[in-house]
């Protein structure tokens, strides 16, 4: 809308006298104002003559009153006002349908929020309950691996005395076995071919141990259980030395090959598997058993290690999984 040049009020086409040189408009009650001298000296001169002119009376009355919006370049129309006031309108109402569906949504959203934050909630106290035991089990881990270390210093205590118990003994493989033979008189008979002078008092217990098979061709051991280790000793140096037994018609039948070892329990006996195992794997030349205990090295000139639980083995050869522990 229009302002009146002088008081700078909004105005209405019938109540506007415009200046006929220029677009500006005035209140009709304004005009008298150009009569002050500061007032007037704000108007244009074009503006303050023309308003003198109307003052004096020198021009028609109401003739020359033309409306303010008759011809003025910035004149709007009130039907286009009206327009844009109801498109205005018509989006405020959409704005409102928008923001009514949008409270919709999230009066909807509402009940599965609190849900997922009664959910979140439900989980931190699960998550506390876990950490607990977590705790719990840590000490019981610490626990555990103190008993599990004592088990193990036990058993390994207790196969060190089995195998203490077991160091007068000898294990000899490859002797033919006999339909109902005499086991004394086979060992007898090995002792006279490798040189070995063994008397009958020396030889506490002579036996082939489990039960004889018919279907397994291959012959059971016999163990030999001495009076005295320096008499295992010898025997076992003089068996190595002559492995290859002659044939001997009416007696000992041929043996390829016999082997005398020392008795060991069945942990050892493991134990010296597996070792023998990795051995062969990573090449290391020696491995063997003297007083019950396993030792192994990679070559001649290199330092000896001595095998005593499966822990060793992996420090020696490497940490690569056992398939059979030996405990």
């Amino acid at each position: 809308m229009a302002q009146c040049q002088l008081c700078g009020k909004f105005l209405s086409s019938n109540d506007s006298v415009k200046c006929d040189k220029c677009p500006k408009i005035f209140h009709k009650q304004c005009v008298e104002s150009v009569k002050d001298p500061k007032k007037a000296k704000l108007l244009a001169g074009c503006c303050r003559k023309y308003l003198h002119t109307l003052i004096n009376g020198s021009s028609s009355q109401d003739s020359d009153l033309s409306p303010a919006f008759a011809s003025s370049p910035n004149e709007v129309i009130p039907t286009d006002f009206m327009t844009e006031l109801r498109a205005v309108r018509t989006e405020i109402s959409n704005m409102r349908l928008e923001i009514q569906a949008f409270r919709s949504e999230m009066a909807e959203l509402k009940p599965a929020l609190q849900a997922c934050v009664k959910k979140v909630d439900d989980m931190e106290q699960s998550v506390l309950s876990l950490e607990t035991e977590v705790e719990k089990m840590k000490g019981n881990f610490d626990t555990m691996k103190v008993l599990e270390k004592n088990v193990m210093e036990l058993k390994i205590s207790l196969n060190n005395k089995e195998q203490e118990c077991l160091s007068n003994d000898l294990e000899i493989y490859g002797i033919p076995e006999q339909k109902n033979e005499n086991v004394f008189h086979s060992f007898f008979l090995y002792c006279n071919k490798i040189g070995v002078t063994i008397r009958e008092e020396d030889a506490v217990n002579v036996w082939r141990p489990g039960r004889s098979d018919k279907d397994n061709f291959r012959p059971r051991p016999i163990i030999v259980r001495l009076t005295r280790r320096a008499l295992r000793d010898e025997f076992l140096h003089s068996s190595r030395i002559r492995r290859h037994t002659p044939e001997s018609p009416g007696s000992l039948q041929t043996a390829p090959r016999i082997y005398v070892n020392e008795r060991l329990t069945k942990f050892n006996r493991l134990l010296l598997q597996k070792t023998r195992e990795n051995a062969k794997k990573l090449e290391w030349k020696f491995t063997w058993v003297k007083n019950g205990r396993v030792f192994v090295r990679r070559t001649e000139g290199s330092k000896v290690k001595v095998i005593r639980t499966e822990d060793d083995i992996n420090s020696v050869f490497g940490s690569q999984p056992l398939n059979n522990p030996c405990i």
